[in-house]
């Protein structure tokens, strides 16, 4: 696998862009070196040691590569020298109004290996994924990889309860349509001390109706109606691929579940005419028009 190459922009040569990433036309992932002279083309491996700076993952690139590099450089006077992982919805809109998601890593200079230092928690509506201070940062062919010892050194956070998440080989890819996404595992069941609540039903994995609010005085008010898909999950267990980009939280290719291949037939709330179960069997296959799972 070739290493990713970021390209000097031609804007502002302080700058440089991922190139040969099928990225959502008008996103990107940039890297603003903090050494002198790089030269005009500088791989991943290049960028974590030798040419090292902070990488931006843009929802929407910039139109003004001067004043977003200005914004940056600010950021870095605010997080210090570790800030090294920033995403960012929209980098056309004033600095004042931005509410980037940031990682912090301590790394020696030319070291192979860094540690997150400061505990990370990235947004996603009323969601947050959690990375906790420690973790070990690496360079993988295709990204980086993150890896911690304790049961929560990723974690998945709703409104009503924390998650346990594990890390694939590359946690952060740098590598064609997922560049810049947040790549980790998730596996249920997971205890919730003995609430007997299912997994599903926390998670609040459901088909959702929206109908109109009729006893509501503000015109147009829609309410949004939860359907239980599945009874419960499988006894056996069931695993999902995540893909997590705060750049871009709305975009299914980018910020989604999946299930892994080979995931087992679940059971749910649907009855056939005669009043007979109905189990669903979740769909793995990446020519799918919708996203898995």
């Amino acid at each position: 696998m070739p290493d990713p190459v970021f390209i000097q922009s031609t804007d502002d040569p302080s700058l440089y862009w991922l190139s040969d990433a099928s990225l959502p036309q008008g996103s990107g992932v940039a890297l603003l070196p903090l050494t002198a002279g790089p030269p005009p083309s500088i791989t991943l491996s290049q960028s974590w040691t030798r040419y090292a700076g902070p990488y931006i993952i843009v929802g929407i690139a910039p139109q003004n590569e001067a004043d977003f590099v200005d914004a940056i450089r600010a950021l870095l006077n605010e997080f210090g020298p570790d800030l090294r992982f920033i995403w960012l919805a929209d980098a056309t809109a004033p600095s004042q109004q931005w509410s980037p998601a940031t990682l912090l890593v301590a790394q020696a200079q030319g070291a192979a290996t860094g540690k997150v230092s400061a505990p990370a928690q990235l947004p996603f509506g009323s969601y947050r994924v959690g990375i906790a201070a420690g973790v070990t940062v690496g360079l993988t062919a295709d990204g980086f990889s993150l890896s911690g010892s304790a049961q929560f050194s990723f974690s998945l956070r709703t409104p009503s309860s924390v998650w346990a998440l594990s890390a694939p080989a590359t946690t952060i890819s740098f590598q064609d349509a997922q560049a810049g996404c947040l790549l980790l595992n998730l596996r249920l069941p997971q205890d919730n001390e003995g609430s007997g609540i299912d997994d599903y039903s926390r998670l609040d994995m459901n088909l959702r109706f929206a109908v109109r609010e009729w006893h509501s005085i503000t015109p147009g008010l829609l309410r949004s109606l939860a359907y239980p898909l599945f009874t419960r999950v499988p006894s056996n267990g069931v695993s999902f691929n995540c893909s997590f980009d705060p750049a871009l939280p709305l975009n299914p290719a980018r910020s989604r579940f999946a299930y892994v291949p080979d995931a087992p037939t679940h059971a749910s709330y649907y009855r056939s005419s005669l009043g007979y179960g109905v189990s669903l069997l979740p769909s793995t296959q990446a020519g799918d028009p919708l996203p898995a799972g």
